[in-house]
């Protein structure tokens, strides 16, 4: 086994304070692919010429010596301004390491990676890359992963996986894989999982939009519907989401609502031309913005009374964000005991998380019911809430989750696992493994 602080001789200086340090003036050996990227390259270049003259004068802040390498495209949209669920996480996460004080390098691509790793071995705690990158790390036996062979690659046991889904997608098993939800806490019959629970926080995002209280709101009061896309209304599809037109225009009807979306067309044009037209809700009963900003975006949710779930997206930050602005979910469940329908271990939902929740923050209704729907608008009308954000989701809660996991000692726990399991992803399933065949 190599040392994890002995490279060999390969590395000259010693890399603590007040040792000698020898870095090239540049940190990226190349220009990048993409010159939008420039956005992210530049403040990593400023952190890592600030850690090179704190560590000459001996004057590093608290966790600036903790290098985290990041390798996530999700990284990287987050900085190029957008907002979809993986990025919400990876906002989170850019606030979370910045206050707390880490060396924060973003890169490209593996190569990349090494290149930098390799300047910094002993001071790099944590590689973070998106899930399929530990895996093609752990298939590049000489050029990424460290091994006898390459002995200045990236120690395994460093590099965690930044993913959005309760799967076990590294190849040393959930306990590297970082999540935006605790997944160990789903029913049986969703995927539970022990993958390591970072999160992330909306409270700044929420924070921009002023609060609005109930009697504030406007009349006719307005339903909020999780649509992202205007597939979601094709007659073909319909099994696939959890109410129909003639469903949500009965809401309208009963409660007197108006229904309120942003429903655009696919991103892929291929798709989009062969695509059945939609069957959409009475006019009168929607207004559909289309694809619009965050800040209007947060305007119109704290408008609204209730929103409505289709099914998909599964797990989408909305029903927090709403939450926040004092806006309950109701959230459909797609899957039941048909004998036991009240027993929710048996349930499967589009945010299963927050179907824990209890009314009036949460309203879980199954599939296909439309007057359970209409009843459940009607009880977020009758029974408003102020903002609630769940104590694990402030990022007081998640800096402390964020320290815990940057200063875990991770070659302590491969070699845990090293006693009990010698399959793929920590021996749980399933996590594609096939697909990456000759990683192990």
């Amino acid at each position: 086994m190599l040392n994890d602080f002995d490279d060999g001789g390969r590395h000259s200086g010693n890399y603590h304070s007040g040792g000698s340090l020898e870095l090239s003036d540049t940190l990226y050996v190349q220009s990048s692919k993409d010159s939008r990227f420039e956005v992210w390259r530049t403040p990593s270049e400023i952190a890592f010429r600030k850690l090179r003259s704190c560590i000459g004068t001996s004057s590093c802040s608290t966790n600036q010596e903790k290098v985290i390498i990041v390798n996530s495209m999700y990284f990287r949209h987050t900085l190029s301004g957008e907002t979809g669920g993986e990025e919400i996480f990876a906002q989170s996460t850019i606030v979370t390491m910045a206050n707390l004080g880490y060396t924060v390098i973003h890169v490209e691509d593996l190569q990349e990676a090494v290149q930098v790793y390799r300047l910094l071995p002993n001071l790099v705690r944590i590689v973070i890359v998106d899930d399929w990158d530990s895996f093609l790390c752990w298939k590049d036996k000489q050029g990424c992963l460290r091994t006898e062979q390459n002995p200045t690659g990236i120690p395994g046991y460093k590099v965690l996986s930044f993913y959005f889904w309760p799967f076990p997608r590294h190849p040393l098993g959930p306990r590297w894989v970082l999540s935006p939800e605790p997944y160990y806490l789903q029913t049986a019959s969703e995927s539970i999982s022990n993958t390591t629970y970072l999160g992330y926080s909306i409270e700044e995002s929420c924070r921009k939009q002023k609060y609005i209280s109930p009697d504030a709101r406007p009349s006719p009061p307005q339903a909020w519907v999780l649509a992202k896309l205007l597939s979601y209304f094709v007659p073909e599809k319909n099994q696939f989401y959890a109410w129909s037109n003639e469903d949500l225009d009965a809401v309208a009807e009963e409660t007197g609502g108006v229904l309120m979306m942003a429903a655009g067309s696919s991103d892929n044009p291929s798709a989009e031309e062969t695509e059945p037209m939609p069957a959409m809700p009475d006019q009168s009963h929607y207004v559909n913005h289309g694809r619009i900003g965050q800040p209007l975006f947060m305007q119109k949710l704290a408008e609204s009374r209730a929103v409505v779930g289709m099914g998909l997206p599964l797990i989408s930050p909305t029903p927090w964000n709403a939450l926040c602005l004092g806006v309950p979910y109701i959230n459909p469940v797609d899957v039941w005991d048909q004998n036991n329908p009240e027993d929710t271990s048996r349930w499967r939902s589009q945010h299963p998380i927050a179907a824990l929740l209890p009314e009036p923050y949460v309203y879980n209704v199954r599939k296909g019911d439309r007057q359970a729907l209409i009843a459940a608008f009607k009880n977020a009308i009758a029974h408003p809430i102020q903002s609630y954000i769940p104590e694990r989701m402030r990022m007081k809660s998640i800096e402390t989750r964020m320290a815990e996991i940057v200063d875990t000692d991770w070659k302590a726990e491969e070699q845990n696992l090293a006693k009990w399991c010698t399959g793929p992803c920590g021996c749980q399933l399933p996590c594609d493994a096939d697909t990456f065949s000759d990683v192990y």
